[in-house]
């Protein structure tokens, strides 16, 4: 909700949960996008398009949200079946995030794209166990303030244009490369 008065985004809809088995289409910008974090469980289809920074799934804290007990602004579920989409990003969650992917996460500029945002939110944690497919000019990146990062891939990671997983956060990132795994840039 925009507040006129403070001219700010002001929190209504913290820790939403979404379940989607059918399309969820953002024809002018994002599909999803769940500013106070929350949850997207999907098997269907969520695309973001019709402006460059449209992303499939987008997760944040409203300016001023107190996210300090928080390892994470936000979780995803992508079953098998399930398709996510964006023009920029296939999905992006700033204040960390768990990322469990089955099925396929594409985007133009990225797969996935997960990072700690604010400077008192240091600590704020991302995991990604990938069976499924997730591809971009660049597939995962971990950036900027996050404590130590995970991925367990047993799927496909690709960079088309650059990296297949980057850690460009301040935290080291453990990569398991499972049997069958393949991670390419």
């Amino acid at each position: 909700f925009y507040d006129p008065a403070t001219q700010l985004l002001a929190g209504r809809a913290i820790g939403v949960s979404i379940d989607n088995s059918g399309t969820i289409a953002g024809e002018h910008n994002d599909g999803v996008r769940l500013i106070g974090g929350g949850s997207v469980t999907n098997s269907g289809t969520i695309s973001g398009t019709g402006a460059g920074g449209a992303d499939g799934i987008s997760m944040y804290a409203y300016d001023d949200q107190d996210i300090s007990a928080l390892a994470a602004i936000g979780t995803i579920a992508n079953a098998e079946t399930g398709a996510i989409s964006g023009a920029r990003y296939g999905a992006i969650l700033f204040d960390g995030g768990a990322v469990e992917n089955d099925g396929t996460i594409a985007g133009g500029v990225g797969g996935l794209w997960i990072q700690g945002n604010q400077s008192e939110g240091t600590g704020k944690t991302a995991s990604v166990p990938n069976a499924g497919t997730i591809t971009g000019a660049n597939g995962l990146t971990f950036a900027n303030l996050l404590a130590p990062s995970e991925l367990a891939n047993s799927g496909t990671i690709n960079g088309t244009g650059r990296y297949g997983v980057t850690n460009g956060s301040t935290g080291r990132a453990s990569i398991t490369n499972q049997t069958g795994g393949t991670i390419t840039g």
